[in-house]
C-alpha cells in the first residue's frame, strides 16, 4: 500500500502527477489526533528528517472530512493512505506520493 498527499487544488505541486519528499520539506503538514494520524505524523518526521529537513506536521483534533476542508483552504497539507482515496473532497486533490515499499503510509480501518 503507498500512499497520497492531499493538497489545495489551486497549490503549486496540483499538477503534477506524482509528489516526492523533496517537493514537501518546506510545506506544512496537518494531520488528525486520532489514528492514523500519530503515525502519519511520525512518517513525516521520519521521511524529511532522513533528508536533513525539519518539517512542519501539526495534529488537529478533528476527523478527516474536516482535516481534507482545513486542507482545501489552506491550512495545510496532509497525507492518507491509498486506502482513503475512494472520496473526493470538494477543492482539493490528491496525487501519488513517491514512496519505495518500505515507506508505506500508516492506516487505519476504522
Amino acid at each position: 500500500m503507498g500512499g497520497n498527499c492531499y493538497i489545495p487544488e489551486q497549490h503549486c505541486l496540483a499538477d503534477s502527477d506524482h509528489i516526492g519528499w523533496e517537493q514537501l520539506k518546506s510545506e506544512h503538514f496537518i494531520v488528525s489526533r486520532d489514528a492514523p494520524g500519530p503515525e502519519i505524523h511520525n512518517f513525516v518526521i521520519r521521511q524529511l528528517a532522513d533528508l536533513g529537513h525539519s518539517p512542519s506536521v501539526e495534529r488537529i483534533g478533528v476527523g478527516r472530512e474536516t482535516l481534507m476542508h482545513l486542507v482545501a483552504l489552506g491550512f495545510g497539507i496532509s497525507l492518507i493512505s491509498e486506502t482513503g482515496t475512494a472520496t473526493c473532497y470538494p477543492k482539493v486533490v490528491f496525487r501519488p506520493l513517491a514512496t519505495s515499499e518500505e515507506d508505506l503510509i500508516p492506516y487505519s480501518a476504522v
